[in-house]
C-alpha cells in the first residue's frame, strides 16, 4: 500500500479542519483563517505537480524494480525531465526499454553494488 503524498495528508488536515469548525465553537477563528490556507497549499501542490516532473514523481509514484514499473522518469543532460511509458521486449519478456526524443533506450539490470539501474541508447 502506498500513500500519495498529495491526498493522505490533506484528506487529514481538512477533516482536523472540519472537526476544529463544526466540533470546536472556540477555535472556530482558527478555522476559518486555517481553512483558506490549506485550500491556497493544497492548489499550490496541485500546480506544481504539472510545473515539475521532480515534484510529481515525489508526492504521486514510487520507486519499484523494473519488472512492476510502467513509467520511467528521463532527466536528460539538457532539457527538462519527463515522464516516460516503459515497455518490454516482445522476443524477451526481462528487456525493457522507453522512448524518449525519438530514442530507444534500453534499461539494464542494476549493478553490483545495488545501485540503480543503467540505460543505454539503442537508436
Amino acid at each position: 500500500l502506498h500513500w500519495r503524498l498529495d491526498v493522505a495528508p490533506l484528506c487529514a488536515a481538512y477533516a482536523a479542519a472540519f472537526g476544529a469548525y463544526a466540533l470546536r465553537p472556540e477555535l472556530e477563528e482558527v478555522a476559518v483563517v486555517g481553512t483558506p490556507c490549506l485550500v491556497l497549499a493544497h492548489l499550490l501542490l496541485f500546480l506544481a505537480t504539472h510545473w515539475s516532473v521532480r515534484v510529481r514523481c515525489a508526492t504521486q509514484l514510487y520507486a519499484c524494480p523494473p519488472a512492476r514499473a510502467s513509467l520511467v522518469c528521463a532527466e536528460p543532460a539538457s532539457g527538462a525531465p519527463r515522464l516516460c511509458p516503459l515497455e518490454r521486449e516482445a522476443a524477451a519478456p526481462d528487456a525493457f526499454f522507453f522512448t524518449y526524443h525519438k530514442r530507444k533506450y534500453l534499461l539494464g539490470a542494476a549493478g553490483k553494488g545495488g545501485g540503480s539501474p543503467s540505460c543505454r541508447k539503442l537508436r
